[in-house]
């Protein structure tokens, strides 16, 4: 066995040239796993003796129908103009899974991006995470997958996205096996659209998840999301429309709002929150305490990705407590909504002094 200290002692300094964000990623592993300095968490790196951090869980993402976002900015606006010129254009990675994981990695959490996609843009899509250093696994697909339009015009937003590919049966038993691998202390985060023909697929590894004992989170748009809350979800987040959408009934004032939240409570869901946008969000949590979250005006750039940047610092912070998780989330949210693309931790944090949380 490895004598760490008297190793120390008898080895010479080195002088290591790294950049900022190294750095901060070796400051963070070395707080993580409990070393007392980043020297140790290097020596004991080199000779493979890390041990596991029982504190920091894994979350994993699912993303059955992820895009590349080409996002376009320009100054005009839509209702004066037939033909525009951009300021700028970017491709970013897209999908609600990808986004989460992008945002978990931003708080230097571990993660694991799974994603059905392929063709050029698939190929596009995991160049871009393997750039930003995000551990996946690509399900392979047949079909390209999907390219969305973000038109970020002065006076408005405009989304086209493409539809949904279904899952082959070889897509669907990858899927499996890598859920079966998981280990219990791990989170799965199922999130975004898909084909309506994999609503059976949803349940099916909902259901692995719960034998596991794997928490999950769901982020899906479709009615469905009111039969999955008998899975126990750790944390999930309609929005005003989707909630709508999920009761068949239009929600107006805040007593219909809370309503609705105890019921997808009573049906099985750990912690819901429902997100308004600019006019707040509400948080009923495991314990049943309610509160309500306001963020300062900030300036609008572009409202997507900030319900994954929300969802995803709350599952990050929740073992730190409730109210503080939906403290983080709410900054989170705001941040994105304040940059084109995901927002950066740095902007994450800058912005929880925005956030004022009042207990109902």
């Amino acid at each position: 066995m490895y004598n760490i200290l008297n190793m120390q002692s008898k080895t010479k300094q080195l002088n290591l040239r790294l950049t900022k964000k190294e750095k901060e990623k070796i400051e963070f592993l070395s707080k993580e796993y409990g070393y007392s300095s980043v020297s140790e968490y290097i020596l004991k790196s080199s000779l493979g003796i890390i041990e596991k951090n029982t504190k920091s869980r894994k979350i994993n993402t699912l993303t059955l129908n992820p895009a590349v976002d080409y996002i376009i900015k320009t100054n005009d606006k839509l209702k004066e103009i037939s033909n525009f010129r951009p300021e700028e254009k970017i491709f970013e990675p897209g999908g609600k899974g990808i986004n989460a994981s992008i945002i978990i990695n931003e708080f230097n959490t571990r993660t694991l991006a799974i994603h059905y996609s392929g063709g050029f843009s698939g190929e596009l899509l995991k160049e871009k995470l393997s750039k930003i250093g995000i551990q996946q696994l690509q399900i392979f697909s047949k079909d390209t997958t999907r390219i969305n339009m973000k038109l970020n015009f002065s006076d408005c937003n405009y989304e086209l996205n493409s539809l949904a590919t279904p899952l082959t049966i070889i897509a669907k038993n990858s899927i499996i096996r890598s859920i079966i691998n998981f280990n219990s202390d791990e989170v799965l985060m199922i999130m975004g659209s898909f084909h309506k023909d994999d609503e059976k697929f949803i349940f099916e590894i909902s259901k692995i998840c719960k034998d596991k004992g794997v928490e999950i989170v769901f982020d899906l748009s479709k009615p469905i999301l009111k039969d999955l809350v008998k899975f126990k979800p750790l944390f999930i987040k309609p929005n005003r429309d989707e909630l709508e959408w999920i009761f068949k009934e239009k929600i107006k004032t805040e007593d219909k709002i809370i309503f609705y939240m105890k019921k997808l409570k009573k049906l099985g869901a750990q912690n819901v929150a429902i997100t308004l946008g600019k006019d707040g969000s509400y948080l009923l949590d495991s314990n049943s305490d309610l509160y309500y979250a306001k963020v300062d005006k900030i300036e609008l750039i572009s409202p997507q990705g900030s319900g994954d940047s929300f969802l995803s610092a709350f599952i990050i912070k929740i073992n730190e407590g409730s109210e503080k998780a939906f403290k983080w989330a709410n900054a989170a949210g705001a941040a994105t909504a304040q940059v084109n693309g995901l927002a950066h931790y740095t902007l994450i944090e800058k912005n929880l002094k925005k956030v004022h949380i009042k207990k109902l």
